[in-house]
């Protein structure tokens, strides 16, 4: 939010960098540093395109164990088969 209002205030109020950046209370610094975001997006890049090039990912099927509330007689579900 911080980081908006600077660049609000350089853009539509013309003001200075270290003027934004004071009224805003956000330190040069993190205003210089860029956006966090897109920091991260660039820094992860190379992992999300080798992760989206093997293809979709599709989800495991639903494994229902012994213990689960699914499988207790007074909570089973019409749709499930009854596994007790």
């Amino acid at each position: 939010m911080r980081r908006w209002a600077v660049g609000f205030l350089i853009s539509v109020w013309a003001l200075s960098v270290v003027k934004a950046c004071d009224i805003a209370g956000l330190s040069r610094k993190a205003w210089y540093r860029g956006d966090p975001i897109e920091r991260e997006d660039k820094k992860d890049a190379p992992v999300i395109e080798a992760l989206t090039s093997q293809g979709p990912i599709l989800p495991r099927p639903l494994e229902i164990s012994k213990h689960s509330p699914r499988n207790r007689k007074h909570g089973t579900c019409p749709a499930l088969p009854n596994t007790v």
